[in-house]
């Protein structure tokens, strides 16, 4: 009898605690809609006191840090967050971005293999796992694992980017050069692929076709100086000064800037 009141009375205290939690909640939203994140925090914390086993407050404080710029104080939560509902794969995949950021890459290599697992139809977990296991040297699993990501996302240039970052890392600029010769295959008119490519084809001295590429750029670039930047410093480094001059002096003018400010 004693144990039956026991077990009653901690379900009712429970509930309350739950009930208490879900109306910090509220209010938490109210204030992140507002713009008040300090308000939203105190709210938060009152709610994970409340009921230290409510994932949805955990995660919620944890953008809350995030947004205030406390990135420890986020990793914290969204890690209690997994803990408490392993289910979640936009926490895992924070986690694994968290430990990644400290390169603590077998870490975030489980948790982002986890977070691919639990979003499908995500791309961004396959970025974070070839990032891990790159980290590690694990030269075919992440270039794999970028693939995997451009299966999802195959007119992302930066994927494109990226697979071929992994393949020069791994001393295969071969495999660098078909890496953004597919992506350009599949983004035609990516100057950013341009750029990447030409890079890579100077490096190795082939220059005439490089050259021609970022001549491409060029002409691609109207309307955007961070490219006009990316062809001076490209014609700096094969020598041509007067070249690179009269490209930044584009840049300056799409931008709107006086050279002699």
């Amino acid at each position: 009898m004693w144990v039956f009141a026991a077990v009653c009375a901690a379900t009712v205290a429970g509930a309350a605690d739950a009930d208490r939690a879900a109306e910090h909640l509220r209010r938490a939203e109210t204030y992140r809609a507002e713009g008040k994140l300090a308000e939203a925090e105190i709210e938060l914390r009152a709610a994970v006191q409340a009921d230290p086993a409510s994932a949805p407050a955990h995660r919620a404080l944890a953008e809350v840090y995030l947004a205030r710029g406390d990135a420890a104080a986020a990793f914290r939560e969204f890690r209690e967050v997994v803990s408490l509902d392993p289910s979640d794969g936009e926490a895992r995949l924070r986690v694994a971005g968290f430990y990644l950021a400290g390169r603590r890459f077998a870490d975030a290599e489980e948790h982002a293999a986890k977070a691919a697992e639990l979003l499908p139809d995500r791309f961004e977990p396959w970025v974070v796992l070839g990032r891990a296991l790159a980290g590690q040297k694990k030269w075919g699993e992440a270039t794999a694992a970028l693939e995997k990501a451009l299966e999802k996302n195959p007119d992302g240039e930066a994927l494109w980017v990226e697979a071929a970052r992994i393949r020069l890392a791994a001393k295969d600029p071969e495999g660098a050069e078909r890496f953004l010769r597919r992506g350009l295959d599949r983004v035609p008119p990516s100057a950013r692929l341009r750029v990447a490519l030409a890079n890579l084809l100077a490096s190795r001295k082939r220059f005439e076709e490089a050259d021609a590429l970022m001549e491409e750029v060029r002409n691609l670039a109207e309307g955007n100086p961070d490219l006009l930047e990316a062809v001076a410093v490209y014609r700096l480094r094969r020598g041509d000064r007067e070249g690179a001059e009269a490209v930044l002096q584009d840049a300056l003018d799409e931008a709107g800037e006086d050279p002699k400010a």
